[in-house]
């Protein structure tokens, strides 16, 4: 989810004094702020945030600085990365000491210090790792190596439209492939498929991994007998 919106504190502010005032008059509506997913405390990193930005748009190398870390990482910044589901926020760059990408999260970063212009070589080096969040379902990490996962739905298409709306909607993009009445068959490559276990479960007795290159079916599996045990007393 490659989405950067969050207000500044400032607006924030400004936010909360409209909003009691607004009350004293008769054409205010209960829902004028109303967010499916209200992340208004992303507000405390948009300091963070902006020179990250600053430094993405102007090529530049990022001294990153972690609470409880006084060595910095050097690194070129690459993607800002916004979870909407949980309102993290996580910076995807290449680390140059490590020679390695990584991911962080902005809320523990202390400072982002803009050091020097990207050379030739690392602006060829931002630009091979573009796109890396198209890959994760939500902020794997850094491999370069996708799997596959299949997954089956079952559901009453009549009283239950509402499930190929959310596979559809939160599907990430992968392939979906009607099998039959109430059977659907939902397929995509990611770096780390096991990340996509919450959101499986949560569709319950209607979805059913089929296969998986990392075994998430098994994994699943252990987490549901895991769940049914604690029930074994009533």
């Amino acid at each position: 989810m490659k989405s950067i919106g969050s207000c500044c504190l400032g607006n924030f502010c400004d936010i909360r004094r409209f909003h009691s005032t607004a009350h004293q008059y008769s054409w205010f509506t209960a829902d004028i702020f109303h967010f499916k997913h209200n992340h208004l405390f992303n507000s405390l990193d948009n300091d963070i945030l902006l020179e990250i930005l600053r430094a993405m748009k102007a090529d530049h190398i990022l001294e990153v600085i972690l609470y409880g870390n006084e060595k910095g990482v050097k690194a070129i910044p690459i993607e800002i990365i916004h979870d909407s589901i949980y309102g993290r926020q996580y910076l995807y760059c290449f680390d140059i000491e490590r020679a390695h990408p990584t991911v962080i999260r902005l809320d523990r970063i202390s400072k982002a210090l803009d050091l020097r212009e990207l050379t030739k070589d690392e602006k060829n080096k931002k630009t091979s790792l573009a796109g890396y969040s198209d890959s994760c379902w939500c902020t794997s990490g850094a491999d370069d190596n996708l799997s596959e996962i299949v997954v089956e739905f079952r559901f009453d298409e009549q009283n239950e439209k509402y499930i190929l709306g959310r596979i559809q909607a939160e599907g990430h993009g992968g392939a979906i492939k009607r099998l039959d009445e109430g059977l659907y068959e939902y397929r995509i490559k990611l770096r780390d498929p096991d990340e996509m276990i919450p959101w499986i479960r949560s569709f319950g007795e209607r979805a059913k991994v089929i296969s998986s290159e990392k075994k998430t079916e098994e994994k699943i599996a252990v987490e549901w007998k895991k769940a049914l045990a604690k029930y074994d007393s009533l």
